[in-house]
């Protein structure tokens, strides 16, 4: 019967998943795009609908993405370190259509998530060096910004050129924004709970106990994982 376990190796895939799930870039392409788009507070509370469905839909994704893998992999104690062996997992459940079924998935993914890492990416550098930016902006009228993004796209090619294992990568990736959603999320709550800053537009209590609650679940497994990793290199 499958098993919670709570060594490193659970924790540190509990944190990628978490990572990936509430990521940062999403954090700062989101707002960026609400002040590129000029919207009121009163089209923004119209957009609550539209947040609830985007949370909830790819978490039902998520929720048999993981119930596929439990299929495919418990019991077999294989690690897997390419796409290919992925998607080779997958015949017995989809049949011939394992490898097809598998590139649509990474091609969609890749579609949907690259152009708004490396844009969010080019939007974050120009805040932070004062740069004019934007997407709505001619290249010659935002150089700083375009050859972030740019850079970010030919960077994501090179990993591919030069054979990175893709998985391992992944997972560390993630791992990483696990790591950054606390500090990121305390930030926001501090900024969102502030009458000087938000006027009557703050927090309720309800949306700072989930938010708080987050940040204490989080940053406890980032500690936790910090410490399996100390307590293993001291033996």
């Amino acid at each position: 019967m499958p098993k919670l376990i709570f060594d490193k190796k659970m924790i540190l895939i509990v944190v990628a998943a978490i990572g990936t799930t509430i990521a940062p870039y999403m954090l700062f392409w989101q707002t960026t795009e609400e002040v590129e788009d000029k919207k009121s507070v009163s089209e923004l509370k119209k957009e609550t609908k539209g947040v609830i469905a985007g949370m909830v839909y790819p978490q039902v994704i998520f929720y048999f993405i993981v119930l596929a893998s439990a299929y495919a992999f418990f019991g077999k104690n294989q690690m897997l370190d390419t796409p290919e062996q992925a998607a080779l997992a997958l015949k017995p459940i989809v049949g011939e259509g394992a490898f097809l079924l598998f590139s649509l998935g990474i091609l969609g993914a890749g579609l949907l998530a690259i152009p708004v890492i490396a844009a969010t990416t080019a939007y974050v550098t120009a805040d932070a060096f004062k740069w004019k930016g934007g997407l709505d902006r001619l290249p010659r009228e935002a150089i700083g910004f375009y050859i972030v993004l740019i850079g970010g796209l030919l960077v994501g090619t090179l990993i591919a050129i030069f054979h990175t294992n893709p998985i391992r990568l992944l997972i560390y990736s993630q791992v990483i924004k696990g790591f950054l959603v606390p500090p990121l999320l305390i930030l926001i709550l501090l900024v969102s709970s502030n009458p000087k800053v938000m006027g009557k537009y703050t927090n309720s209590f309800w949306t700072n106990l989930i938010g708080w609650a987050t940040v204490v679940v989080m940053a406890g497994l980032n500690l936790f994982l910090i410490w399996s990793e100390i307590a293993e290199l001291i033996g």
